[in-house]
């Protein structure tokens, strides 16, 4: 793949060499050699090959890699614009990427030049079926209504505890004449067993 050769009989031999090596590779199913081999003839080539642009075309298509095998198929129609097999290559790279559409137009070419090939009137209809089916697809997802956006649910309110009946501060009541002798009892008790808090629970001393 490094050798550089100057005239066009050394370009030549060398394509025809490349040429053996890849069809080796394809057999293998060794596509990046393929590729790679299908590339270093292109680069060399006197002249564009249309046959070259197809070979990687079907070696990169063989790769997944759809978008590079369509530029070598348009390449390889711009090269000779009578080579039906380029149209193929183009049809095939576009219906992998989804555009049935063109490559059923791609096909109706290849058709044009080669009428007796029933495998482009083929894939042509299936290429059509193809498109007719992706259509009503985004014609259905057009149809249906937008997901509902999720909203916020409102936080419950915290309210604060009540505190339970009776806790309260107890009020003292204004004591008459009989009232001081229950007061001083009350007192008495306290002091003998401990003080008394304001809810009314006893609290020992240290």
């Amino acid at each position: 793949l490094d050798a550089q050769p100057e005239d066009d009989a050394a370009k030549e031999k060398l394509v025809e060499e490349l040429r053996n090596r890849a069809k080796a590779a394809v057999a293998d199913k060794a596509w990046p050699i393929a590729d790679a081999l299908y590339g270093k003839a292109i680069e060399v080539t006197p002249e564009p090959q249309a046959s070259l642009f197809s070979n990687r075309s079907m070696a990169r298509l063989s790769m997944g890699k759809f978008a590079e095998a369509l530029e070598d198929a348009e390449q390889c129609v711009s090269a000779d614009v009578a080579f039906a097999k380029g149209f193929y290559r183009k049809g095939q790279a576009l219906s992998k990427l989804a555009r049935h559409g063109e490559a059923a137009e791609a096909y109706d070419a290849g058709s044009a030049l080669e009428p007796e090939n029933k495998t482009f009137k083929s894939l042509a209809e299936k290429s059509r079926a193809a498109q007719v089916k992706a259509d009503e697809e985004a014609a259905a997802r057009a149809e249906e209504p937008p997901p509902l956006k999720e909203t916020s649910k409102p936080k419950p309110a915290q309210f604060r505890q009540a505190a339970p009946k009776g806790f309260g501060i107890p009020s003292e009541k204004a004591g008459g004449g009989g009232g001081g002798g229950s007061s001083s009892n009350s007192s008495s008790s306290s002091s003998s067993n401990g003080k008394s808090d304001m809810r009314g629970y006893r609290v020992r001393e240290d």
